[in-house]
């Protein structure tokens, strides 16, 4: 980086001063702040570094209409789904059928909420008795748009319990989650969690980007494994403290804060480590 080239783009952007009056206090303050980060940029000391996080924002706006469908793992051309959702319980397909032909078996084509619930205690409302009326006139649909609801409920759990320990997730953490939960539970055929699908999970779930650029000491990148281990220590310390009842209280000054944020980008690193699939398995 060059010192004169930020010199003078700052110059063009805000010109020069008309007047010879001397700087205030506060200015020359700043003044000489700056100068001391310029002087380290001509000796090459320092360098930018830019970090980019999600995290779920309750103020932000969502897309309550987005139905999960991935328009570029082609899931209209599927094969039916064999597990549909009552509830909190999964169904076999099978059950589902002969559930709903009892239910048409009766003399006058329908029985009541009390008698389905006798032969099939999964039923057990109204609600219910429509569903098994919407699963008999689109079937396909049904099945489809019952397991992306599913998809994106457990998905969503997921990612807010990754947040609340701390654990930073981004876009391909995201994609594998979800390739992971499909795998095991809602098995959506050829589902990719392609960009455009988690695009739209994350105006769902409202997940916002936040981009974070910092003035870093080279240095800080030599002693990175010592800050590290710094960091832990502290962060054992004081658990450790905590756990003996002691009345101690972590003083919340900006070192503090940085080696907090330091023992964060640690847990989510052990994290991605841990959570890597197989290829074969993303593939799936």
């Amino acid at each position: 980086m060059s010192a004169r080239k930020i010199l003078e783009s700052l110059v063009r952007e805000f010109g020069t001063a008309t007047s010879n009056e001397s700087l205030t206090r506060k200015e020359a303050t700043l003044r000489n702040w700056m100068a001391a980060q310029l002087r380290e940029v001509e000796y090459s000391s320092l360098t930018c570094e830019t970090e980019e996080e999600q995290f779920h924002d309750e103020m932000e706006e969502v897309d309550d209409d987005w139905d999960g469908a991935d328009v570029g793992s082609h899931n209209n051309n599927c094969v039916l789904h064999d597990h549909i959702r009552f509830d909190d319980k999964m169904i076999p397909e099978s059950e589902v059928k002969r559930a709903l032909d009892y239910y048409r078996s009766a003399k006058n084509g329908h029985r009541t909420v009390r008698a389905m619930t006798t032969k099939f205690r999964w039923v057990t409302s109204d609600y219910h008795i429509r569903k098994l009326r919407k699963y008999a006139s689109d079937k396909k649909a049904f099945c489809l748009q019952a397991a992306r609801k599913q998809l994106i409920a457990l998905l969503k759990k997921e990612v807010m319990s990754k947040f609340d320990d701390g654990i930073q997730l981004h876009d391909g953490d995201l994609a594998t989650l979800a390739i992971r939960i499909n795998n095991e539970v809602t098995r959506i055929p050829h589902f990719q969690a392609s960009p455009t699908w988690i695009y739209g999970f994350k105006r769902y779930a409202g997940i916002v980007l936040r981009r974070i650029t910092r003035i870093v000491s080279v240095k800080t990148f030599r002693n990175q494994s010592q800050v590290q281990q710094a960091a832990q220590k502290v962060v054992d310390k004081v658990r450790d403290d905590l756990k003996n009842g002691r009345s101690q209280k972590p003083n919340p000054d900006p070192c503090w804060r940085r080696l907090i944020r330091q023992r964060i980008q640690i847990v989510t690193q052990k994290y991605k480590q841990q959570q890597e699939l197989p290829l074969a398995l993303i593939k799936t």
